[in-house]
């Protein structure tokens, strides 16, 4: 089997490659593999500038978030991309299963104060400015860098 870094491929598409991928390390329990796709995916993305593609992989990085426990964090990530995308993305199912994982880990109350405290923060930032600002960089570092949840 190929690896994607062997792939020549438009950058662009490799992200998509690389934040799916990172779907299914999360889901069979690699969260550290999925990190480093999801780390490797945003920088592609940011690079690129394709402002749709960072919005997609934040919310890859909230189901990240989710996974490891951190969903405060997941709320503010969906916050972020829905500021970066110019609103919430329909087309895709990730979002509102990782709002409602989140949601349902905290309460409905918590999860719709962090998410409204999110985007009234953002709300001054383009969304160019927010795909690069240095908050939104600094919570997907520390995401994609926490360690796993331990079994219990």
């Amino acid at each position: 089997m190929r690896r994607c870094q062997d792939v020549k491929a438009d950058p662009l598409f490799r992200s998509m490659i690389l934040d799916s991928l990172a779907y299914v390390d999360a889901t069979e329990g690699d969260l550290a593999r999925a990190g480093d796709r999801r780390a490797e995916a945003l920088a592609i993305a940011l690079g690129g500038g394709d402002l749709a593609l960072v919005s997609q992989v934040l919310v890859g990085v909230a189901d990240q978030a989710v996974r490891r426990g951190y969903p405060h964090e997941a709320a503010r990530l969906l916050a972020a991309a829905e500021g970066v995308g110019g609103g919430p993305d329909r087309s895709r199912p990730d979002e509102p299963r990782v709002a409602a994982a989140a949601r349902a880990a905290v309460g409905d109350a918590k999860f719709t104060e962090a998410l409204q405290r999110a985007r009234d923060g953002f709300s001054g930032l383009g969304r160019g400015e927010l795909a690069n600002s240095e908050e939104v960089r600094e919570l997907t570092a520390s995401v994609l860098s926490a360690p796993a949840p331990k079994a219990g």
